[in-house]
């Protein structure tokens, strides 16, 4: 680089000026994160106004559909009736442990402290749950209680190989609880 440039069209080759090299500083890369600006991040931040569930959870979910069928075509009656003692701490409502079930059993959650975790996590679970999160002896508790009460439809159908459907067998904890006996 230290020497002259000759003009294009110049056919003796003289130079037009002396060029003197000067070394060039190293360029230093700055990370993009440096001067790149980000959404604002707040783990810590209160929101101005309390969470709804309602928006959190889209109006075509399964968990809206169970809480329908729960609420509007089940006779939940003998399961209400079955509460006659008042002694104790009140229990959770037997329609919601029940939307919880049946929400779980959809979703292939058959354990009772998984179903209690997903009561934190899930937001599915939280809205069915109207952010009460049982513990899993209530659900064991709800489960066994009524095991009567509540008789299931046909067993799901799950897919083996490619085109072939089969029924799947009960669990052995499936059938101590809403499942039918193997």
């Amino acid at each position: 680089m230290g020497e002259n440039w000759s003009m294009a069209n110049d056919p003796v080759g003289e130079k037009l000026f002396e060029v003197e090299a000067v070394p060039l500083p190293p360029q230093t890369r700055t990370p993009a994160g440096a001067t790149k600006r980000f959404r604002e991040y707040n783990q810590s931040q209160s929101f101005l106004l309390p969470p709804s569930l309602e928006d959190w959870l889209p109006e075509d979910h399964e968990a809206r559909f169970i809480s329908d069928v729960v609420e509007n075509l089940l006779d939940l009656s003998v399961i209400y009736d079955s509460y006659v003692k008042a002694d104790g701490y009140p229990p959770y409502d037997p329609s919601m442990m029940l939307k919880l079930l049946l929400f779980a059993y959809s979703t292939g959650v058959t354990s009772s402290r998984e179903m209690e975790r997903c009561c934190h996590v899930n937001v599915a679970f939280r809205w069915l749950a109207a952010n009460a999160a049982p513990d899993y002896r209530s659900f064991s508790r709800f489960r066994s209680r009524h095991r009567h009460s509540v008789r299931p439809g046909p067993r799901p159908v799950c897919r083996g190989r490619v085109g072939q459907a089969r029924t799947r067998r009960p669990r052995r904890h499936q059938a101590a609880g809403l499942g039918e006996q193997a």
